[in-house]
């Protein structure tokens, strides 16, 4: 395999096809370049910003904890921290924390870092931060930085800056994986100082200064940044619980940005242009519905069979979200534009009378199954899920949590949940799929395992040749298709709502926003 060098031109080529504007669509990538002078041209930028975040809490500051898997946290995180290598979309990689990188083989890498990056609590950057990061997360099963990082079988510092990462096996996607802002670099002597609030120091251009957890979190300008200081001076990410609320902040300028405006208002937000600002995106994460495999009663292929065959994908639409929405119509259970997409899987149609033939050869006898929910959109959809079992005769209960308690609730391991009806991250890469099929993925919230389909994503990291890569997940998704233990319901489509002026925020279809360099320009 040719040795594998990333040069400079070939980043700045690719860093001058970026857009940072709202409603781009594009993967994530750390834009440190982005912007121009505070001062030039007499342009005058407010000094706070206050956003309402979407309808996922920011429980942690800890890219090791299971209860950091929402994708609000992934905002504060790129703010916060910095990874190894930034993402710049379509394949390509450029330096972040280390300026480049060598492999021969994709399974032994050699990483070197800058040496002028300071954390937030003054201590310098040095491989033993790596090597402490890589170690931490791999102790933490259940979390996206384990995700990330536990494919990494050792890893040591050969000096203060520079890193030797040696891997289970070859993994053509290891670039991908540790540019997600979940595989941040973390300091070890903040960690063990404090345990709890340790996590909060990271090298990244915003400091914490305060933190709610499920609440706030107060960012400041990092004065010291190695990269671009951002125009913004403090930024305020906030949970606002009532949706009325949202729009009432938004209106009476408590908050300059509001990520979760209820979708009945968007026609009225789009409308007032001399005030607001919108930007649509379509996200790449599905709404689903989830299947305890280990339940005796949703473990019943027949029964999930049953429900697949009950739901009205386009009345969940159009109920729940205002028809801001793409329904579902294939039966693969993949991102909207994740890589590699199997377009040949069926979707299992709406019957009513096949629905109630496959309950009748189920495990299921009446009993009252258990429907687990968070999000207001998602829950309403779950309650239309409700209805349209009871439609075949299925009886359910639905209980309400938030999604920290979802994480808890419904893990691989330990997974009280019977039915779930949630959202999920998947990004452009067929890997991150692995998530939820693969044993202790962090979104494996249906306790699922199928031995075939592990060895197939072992496979596909080893398989250079696109080609052959599409294969093994074409063929991932028809197992996965026929096993059943999700059913992939909708796309939906969401309206970024701003005080007109806001602007440098990049949006991504994976909902892993980055508000690094946002700012409003005041009249």
């Amino acid at each position: 395999m040719k040795r594998f060098k990333l040069v400079l031109a070939v980043m700045l080529c690719v860093l001058s096809c970026f857009f940072f504007l709202a409603g781009c669509g594009s993967d994530q990538g750390n834009g440190k370049d982005s912007g121009e002078d505070t001062e030039a041209g007499g342009v005058k930028y407010r000094e706070e910003l206050d956003v309402i975040i979407d309808n996922t809490k920011i429980a942690i500051l800890d890219p090791h904890s299971p209860a950091a898997g929402t994708s609000s946290a992934t905002w504060a995180f790129q703010m916060i921290y910095d990874t190894l290598v930034a993402d710049l979309g379509d394949g390509q990689f450029g330096p972040d924390l280390a300026t480049r990188w060598e492999t021969e083989d994709w399974q032994h890498f050699t990483f070197h870092l800058r040496d002028d990056v300071y954390f937030h609590n003054g201590e310098k950057l040095t491989a033993a931060d790596v090597v402490y990061t890589v170690e931490r997360a791999k102790e933490n099963p259940g979390s996206a930085g384990h995700d990330k990082l536990s494919i990494v079988e050792s890893v040591q510092a050969v000096d203060e800056h520079t890193v030797e990462m040696t891997l289970q096996s070859v993994n053509v996607e290891f670039l991908y994986y540790i540019s997600d802002s979940r595989a941040s670099i973390l300091n070890q002597k903040a960690i063990e100082a404090d345990p709890e609030k340790g996590t909060w120091i990271g090298t990244g251009a915003w400091t914490v200064s305060d933190f709610a957890s499920n609440e706030y979190v107060v960012l400041e300008a990092n004065e010291n940044y190695w990269g671009e200081i951002p125009k913004t001076k403090k930024m305020t990410l906030k949970y606002v619980a009532e949706e009325s609320t949202r729009l009432m902040q938004l209106e009476n300028g408590e908050a300059q940005v509001c990520f979760s405006i209820n979708a009945n208002d968007y026609d009225y937000v789009e409308s007032q242009t001399d005030k607001f600002v919108t930007f649509p995106f379509t996200s790449n994460n599905n709404s689903y519905i989830a299947f305890n495999m280990n339940d005796p009663i949703c473990g019943d292929l027949n029964f999930r069979k049953a429900v697949a065959s009950a739901i009205d994908r386009e009345e969940m639409v159009a109920s729940a979200f205002n028809g801001y929405g793409e329904v579902n119509t294939l039966g693969t259970f993949w991102g909207f534009r994740t890589e590699f997409k199997n377009e040949n899987i069926p979707i299992i149609p709406k019957d009513l009378e096949k629905a109630k033939e496959y309950l009748a050869q189920s495990n299921y006898n009446g009993e009252t199954v258990e429907i687990v929910s968070a999000i207001p959109d998602l829950i309403k959809t779950a309650q239309i899920v409700q209805a349209q079992l009871a439609e075949i005769g299925i009886n359910t209960t639905i209980k309400e949590t938030d999604p920290p308690g979802i994480s808890a609730y419904a893990t691989y391991a330990d997974n009280k949940a019977q039915m779930i009806v949630y959202v999920g991250g998947i990004s452009l890469n067929a890997g991150s799929t692995k998530a939820y099929f693969y044993p202790y993925g962090s979104y494996n919230r249906a306790s699922y395992k199928n031995d075939e389909v592990i060895a197939l994503y072992d496979l596909a990291v080893s398989q250079a040749d696109p080609a052959e890569r599409e294969a093994t997940y074409h063929k991932i998704q028809e197992i996965v298709a026929e096993d059943l233990p999700y059913i992939n319901l909708m796309n939906t489509t969401f309206l970024v709502c701003c005080a007109k002026g806001v602007e440098g925020l990049k949006l991504s279809n994976l909902a892993y926003h980055d508000l690094t360099y946002m700012y409003m320009i005041e009249e």
